[in-house]
């Protein structure tokens, strides 16, 4: 991210500015995965799972559309009480992985 500030404003200024926001987009960051992580309503394969591929984007715009994605589908089952059918998906699949 480049940041100007104009006239005036030395380095340090820059500087700090530029920490300021970048602790804020690790907070929203943080904010959203630990949104993502409850919808993965303690199944450890589906919290892998988002962690390979959170750990694969850097951006905040990307981490966000990983987050409406998780809410869309997750969200559905766990709103309407159907958190089964996402955990016998999840238990197929590590039943499926070879040994």
């Amino acid at each position: 991210m480049k940041l100007h500030l104009g006239r005036g404003h030395g380095e340090g200024q820059q500087s700090r500015v530029h920490e300021v926001l970048e602790f804020k987009i690790f907070e929203d960051m943080e904010k959203l995965g630990r949104e993502m992580v409850a919808r993965c309503v303690g199944l450890p394969l589906a919290i892998i799972v988002l962690g390979g591929l959170l750990a694969t984007i850097e951006t905040l715009d990307e981490w966000d559309i990983v987050h409406r994605n998780i809410k869309l589908h997750l969200g559905r089952g766990h709103d309407e009480g159907q958190q089964s059918r996402v955990h016998e998906v999840l238990v197929l699949s590590y039943f499926e992985l070879p040994y």
